[in-house]
């Protein structure tokens, strides 16, 4: 990884950049937990759980995502970016205390998570880039 890193500082530091420099991040992602897998069920407005969704893999899950369940109407939010998410408040919809559906694709899973807006829905799902 050093090699790497200086490998790269090099080819900037040759672009004749003001300034390059190295830092070091440390991030801590959730892992997955066999004997709790993920789930998806339907609620209904009283507060029943009623039938289970298939996910078409029950391993995957999102890093970035907060632990714990959530609840909220299910809403389509296109690509999950802040133009799309303006798109649903001018069509009278708030994100707001929803769960966002929105496409794989155009902006990374962290973009998604923390566009502005999606603080303020309750969960965030994404479905193929086939969905229209």
């Amino acid at each position: 990884m050093a090699a790497l890193t200086q490998d790269i500082r090099g080819a900037l530091s040759r672009q004749k950049l003001d300034h390059v420099w190295t830092d070091t991040h440390y991030v801590g992602l959730q892992f997955p937990d066999p004997a709790h897998p993920n789930t998806l069920h339907w609620v209904d407005e009283a507060g029943k759980v009623g039938e289970q969704l298939s996910l078409e893999d029950p391993d995957v899950y999102c890093p970035y995502s907060a632990i714990g369940n959530v609840t909220g109407e299910l809403v389509y939010a296109h690509y999950g970016r802040p133009e799309d998410l303006q798109d649903l408040r001018a069509r009278g919809v708030d994100p707001a205390g929803r769960l966002l559906l929105v496409r794989v694709g155009v902006i990374s899973f962290a973009q998604k998570v923390s566009a502005p807006g999606q603080k303020e829905g309750v969960g965030l799902g994404t479905r193929g880039s086939d969905c229209q």
